[in-house]
């Protein structure tokens, strides 16, 4: 037996071979000692006779590991890398040699094959690692060897090519994701075929970047092949799956480290994860062609193939068979499969995209894919229709070109968004027309963050908003009509309140006090009518507010029983108030709108109670929380009852409990609406049980925070003493009024009060009153010609220092809250709505000018908080024939009737004359305010059609419609002369029954 060693002698001819053991790796070729680490192989054949020239013998060696020398006939022929004392790895190269004839003795060939194996590579002993190991005529290998390379060159060019088509589909369609990951799969396995092929020498002699190339190739396509074929088969990446992949991009940058052996080592790693990823990706192809997935049977059959070519690299990789590696073969039939898969797929999203974008191309709404740098990527021809513009005109500029200057900043701050990902956003802005004019388009916009790009639908909603704008406006109209109407009606409501008090002080015959009784519940009754409109009016446009203070709860319902006791008394009623001595009495929340709703509920109930009783019980709650008390309110009759039918519609506005109704008892069919929506605001809901003949019961339940301090009361009604008449008389209160007969009744009820007073008419006689004397507080009315009463009171406080402030209290028929606030920024102290009665003039007056102590309650409201009205529907009187409303001036009051209808016969020539000028000479704006003022004064005198013809004739000059305001003018004479034949008429019937 030879020695294990390295002798070169052991490549001669000579050397027996009987003791060489005969080598599987290396067909016919025997090795002598495998424990050395670097081995001999030798191989003796026999040439026949008419054998080859030595030209045309040759011998092909493949990769042997790590480096080899080959000699025939004892003589060296060639080799691959280094040996030692000085070795180089280059084991992938392949080589074709001419064996010379003088290595062929008699008919006898040796060939020996030294081989160093690398320690690098795993273990320590040196051998053959795997083939091909070839021996024939040396043109015909040579020939072999370049056609087997030729097909691995193509099959990387194949694999370039079909790469980079499928990402240049992606390119086109971003959406697509599956076109990346398949152009991204197939692009690494061309760079992993090419490394792979001899053809890589010829760019360099680097066996060992080569080598850590090829390898982190193979990584890579572990990572990517896991993205693209679970989501083409439809199944989510698993966890574990996300590991692998893990381990791909982690393996992959080790593998660019220096050196091959941590590569080497973790190679086997890679081949078990791969055959498992591969047998996962086949198992799971198969699953779903059971269930019939139009993708996984494809799928499958080139799995299986891939698998295949995998399993047979790998174990030749480990040397347990000679032959050669089919894994290009394998991946070539995968990505055949992959690519039918994904183009069948892809063929149906075509198909799927086709009509959407027919679909895009039919939308009625803007569609539209907008870059994040701010260009319009795309637009349908909603969009061009819509703007006017061409979509190369639209795609050529950036989108903020289009966008209104004052809706630029806004935009921009959406799109910032969007481009960081926000999921969806709305907005709407207006983008400019070809024409130059303007369209608001709503939005809604999803960005794609991966690919720059935000899809966007809008609409066109230029007519919406010009609706909204116009509701808008109807709201501002409305609000202002309200604010007109209130300040028409009130004007000459204050002067019939008034002068009715005036006259029911005075001594009457009991005809005529029964007459001025009947005009002031009526006035009161159409006061209440109206509070009841402005209420319901702010609670549509949501502007009625609750407040917060602490109030007594027995002290708020002893006011409501009160208040109505008289009225249920008048028709035989009962009223009972039946409060539990539990009901905690200490509350904060909003005493008047609670009164204002039991009022109506109480006043409703004694309207429709004709016998019987009305009740009010107050009871807590079973399970009330500590820091508040949840309180049940409940207001029991015995009336008339109510159909299910009508409950049903019961708190709907201007309903009552049938059309009959509300002839026999009169009403707006407001209040329990306004009480509904009252008690909604504070949470809470009214129930009602009824049933027709046997009465009614109106239940709700609120929750009050229990007060810990003191409480006042909820109405202080001050009488005027002996001692504050005396008080009274020592200030002097102006008057600023230009109606001549509220200030008539202003000057009147000043006086009765006790109060020292002095009129004028505008806010100009106001300032020249204040420099020649000194008034201790001034009524002012807001709408005065020359100067109204907000820049009068803006001079006065502008001019008056610190310590002289003089209490301006605004007096105007204007109770809209709007106008309360405006008063309050003009300056005003307080707030006198019209009509007013004298209690109301005596506790504001009282309070700015201290003429009595302050009540431990709210004595007058500070201005800004509205009273609200009580809200309790009033009957009308029933007259169907009146007389001119002049008659609350009639009976004991003969000056003060004759002062009135004085004044109005005195002014309206004039003002007819004043309005005759302005139509003549186009002067709208003073024919507005003229015929404005004629209205009221008309209205107050019962000449209606008079103040009819005048409004229409204010509504003609509001529209500077002055064409035909001359016809309305000479209506507008002929009927004052016949109103005027009238009054005098009264005033001298009236006048006679006056004397004694």
């Amino acid at each position: 037996m030879f020695r294990g060693g390295d002798d070169p002698a052991w490549a001669a001819p000579e050397l027996a071979s009987e003791g060489w053991r005969e080598e599987s790796l290396l067909t016919g070729f025997g090795r002598l000692d495998e424990r050395a680490e670097i081995a001999w192989y030798r191989l003796e054949l026999k040439v026949q006779s008419g054998t080859p020239s030595a030209h045309q013998l040759g011998v092909t060696i493949g990769k042997v590991d790590s480096a080899y020398e080959l000699y025939a006939g004892g003589a060296l022929l060639g080799g691959v890398g280094a040996m030692p004392p000085n070795p180089r790895m280059d084991y992938d190269r392949h080589r074709t040699y001419a064996i010379p004839a003088d290595a062929i003795d008699a008919g006898s060939l040796v060939l020996a094959l030294r081989v160093w194996k690398s320690p690098q590579t795993g273990g320590t002993v040196g051998g053959a690692h795997e083939g091909p190991f070839l021996l024939g005529p040396y043109a015909e290998l040579t020939r072999r060897e370049l056609l087997s390379e030729l097909l691995w060159l193509f099959l990387a060019a194949v694999f370039l090519i079909v790469g980079i088509v499928h990402l240049e589909l992606y390119r086109r369609r971003p959406q697509l994701s599956g076109y990346l990951w398949l152009g991204l799969t197939v692009l690494i396995f061309a760079a992993y075929t090419f490394v792979r092929t001899q053809w890589k020498y010829a760019l360099a002699d680097a066996f060992i970047a080569f080598k850590e190339a090829e390898h982190v190739l193979l990584y890579l396509l572990l990572a990517t092949l896991i993205q693209f074929l679970w989501p083409l088969l439809g199944l989510r990446i698993s966890p574990a799956l996300r590991v692998c992949q893990a381990f791909g991009l982690i393996g992959a940058l080790v593998n660019m480290l220096p050196g091959l052996a941590l590569n080497l080592r973790l190679l086997p790693i890679l081949q078990l994860v791969v055959l498992g990823v591969i047998a996962a990706g086949t198992w799971a192809a198969f699953h779903l062609a059971w269930r019939q997935h139009p993708e996984a049977r494809v799928v499958a059959v080139g799995a299986i193939i891939n698998g295949a070519a995998v399993f047979n690299d790998v174990i030749v990789d480990r040397g347990f068979i000679v032959g050669p590696r089919l894994l290009p073969f394998g991946f070539a039939a995968l990505v055949t499969a992959l690519t039918v898969s994904l183009a069948n797929r892809f063929e149906r999203v075509h198909v799927a995209l086709e009509e959407l974008d027919r679909l895009y191309s039919m939308a009625l709404d803007i569609l539209c894919v907008v870059g994040t740098d701010g260009y319009f990527k795309r637009v349908n021809p909603a969009f061009t229709r819509t703007l006017g513009y061409s979509e190369e005109e639209i795609l050529a500029r950036p989108l903020f070109d289009f966008v209104h200057p004052e809706d630029r900043q806004a935009t921009k701050e959406r799109v910032e968004r969007l481009a960081l990902g926000e999921a969806i956003v709305d907005v709407e802005n207006r983008y400019r027309r070809s024409d130059g004019k303007y369209r608001w388009l709503a939005w809604r916009s999803i960005p794609v963050p991966r690919s720059g790009l935000i899809y966007a639908i809008g609409r066109d909603v230029t007519e919406k908003k010009q609706a909204q704008e116009a509701l808008e406006e109807a709201d501002r109209a409305r609000a202002e009509f309200l604010r007109n109407m209130s300040h028409e009606i009130r004007t000459p409501m204050n002067a019939i309140i008034g002068l009715s008090n005036l006259l029911l002080k005075g001594e009457l015959a009991t005809e005529e006090r029964g007459w001025a009784e009947r005009v002031q519940t009526s006035a009161d009754g159409l006061l209440r009518v109206i509070d009841d409109i402005l209420d319901f009016s702010k609670i549509e446009a949501g502007k009625l507010s609750i407040e917060e203070v602490d109030f007594s709860l027995r002290e708020a319902l002893g006011g409501v029983t009160s208040l109505l006791r008289p009225r249920a008394e008048s028709q035989g009623v009962e009223l009972e108030l039946e409060v539990e001595s539990a009901v905690p009495d200490a509350l904060r929340g909003d005493p008047t709108r609670l009164r204002q709703v039991l009022v109506n509920l109480v006043g409703n109930a004694i309207k429709f109670t004709e016998e019987g009783s009305v009740t009010v019980a107050v009871a807590p709650a079973d399970s009330a929380p500590e820091e508040a008390a949840e309180i049940r309110f409940a207001v029991s009759d015995t009336g008339i009852g109510i159909s299910e039918e009508a409950l049903a519609r019961l708190f709907d506005p201007f309903t009552q409990a049938d059309s009959s109704t509300s002839r026999r008892f009169g009403g707006t069919g407001l209040g329990l609406a306004i009480s509904q929506r009252i008690v909604e605001l504070q949470g809470g809901e009214i129930e009602v049980e009824s049933a027709p003949g046997e009465g009614s019961t109106f239940r709700f339940a609120l929750t009050f925070p229990v007060s810990s301090g003191p409480v006042g009361t909820v109405e202080r009604t001050l009488t005027v003493s002996t001692m504050s008449l005396a008080r009274r008389r020592r200030h002097l209160v102006l008057v600023a009024e230009d109606d001549e007969v509220n200030q008539l009744v202003a000057l009147r009820s000043l006086t009765d009060l006790g109060f020292l007073a002095e009129a004028v008419a505008n806010g100009a006689e106001v300032l020249e009153a204040l420099e020649s004397r000194r008034f201790d507080a001034v009524l002012m009315d807001c709408q005065m010609p020359e100067l109204d009463g907000y820049e009068a009171t803006r001079r006065i406080r502008r001019d008056e220092g610190a310590e002289n402030h003089l209490p301006v209290i605004a007096m105007t028929a204007h109770a809209m809250k709007g106008e309360r606030q405006r008063c309050l920024d003009a300056g005003m102290d307080d707030y006198i709505s019209k009509p007013f009665t004298e209690e109301r003039l005596a506790t504001v007056l009282d309070h700015w000018l201290g003429v009595v102590a302050q009540p431990l309650g709210v004595v007058a409201q500070p201005l800004g908080v509205e009273t609200p009205s009580l809200g309790v529907e009033t009957p009308s009187l029933g007259v169907e024939k009146r007389e001119p409303e002049i008659v609350i001036v009639h009976g004991r009051a003969p000056s003060l009737r004759h002062k009135t209808i004085e004044i109005f016969l005195r002014q309206t020539p004039e003002k007819l004359e004043a309005l005759r000028q302005a139509v003549a000479a186009g002067d709208a704006k003073t024919a507005m305010k003229t015929a404005h003022s004629l209205i009221g004064n008309a209205g107050f005198m019962g000449a209606r059609r008079l103040s009819q013809l005048c409004r229409d004739l204010e509504d003609l000059t509001s529209r500077a419609d002055l064409a035909e305001c001359a016809g309305r003018l000479a209506e507008i004479e002929d009927e004052f002369q016949r109103v005027a034949a009238e009054l005098r008429q009264i005033s001298v019937e009236r006048a006679d029954g006056d004397q004694p």
